[in-house]
């Protein structure tokens, strides 16, 4: 919508329908305009919201043994294999095969045979 005879609050052409005034404009037709971008805002800033919570599951959990508590990005063993021993989950799962080896060599029977945290 083009504003002829009218001032513009902002330059982009895209929302000028809610930012052409007149100069002779009513005080409520000012207000609409002002609810209209009030409401455009706010469905903005729910898409963002929206947006930065789904985006939350995207980022990749880094890897932490949970025996040598080591992480993937500063693990000096970068020979080991990561494995997944049992059913836990998120920073759970994760151990160097070789500390899985050697709790299992030092573990009670009881405690070899069954995860102490998934079961």
């Amino acid at each position: 919508m083009a504003c002829e005879s009218t001032f513009s609050v902002f330059t982009d052409p895209l929302i000028d329908e809610y930012t052409c005034v007149s100069s002779s404009s009513s005080t409520t037709e000012l207000l609409t305009a002002k609810e209209m971008l009030s409401e455009e805002l706010s469905k903005a800033e729910e898409i963002v919201t929206s947006l930065n919570m789904d985006n939350e599951g995207l980022i990749a959990e880094e890897k932490q043994c949970r025996f040598c508590f080591s992480l993937e990005s500063k693990s000096t063993k970068g020979y080991d294999q990561w494995i997944i021993p049992c059913k836990c989950d998120g920073s759970m799962k994760w151990v160097h095969q070789k500390c899985f080896e050697q709790w299992i060599a030092l573990a009670s029977l009881n405690h070899r045979n069954m995860c102490t945290f998934c079961g």
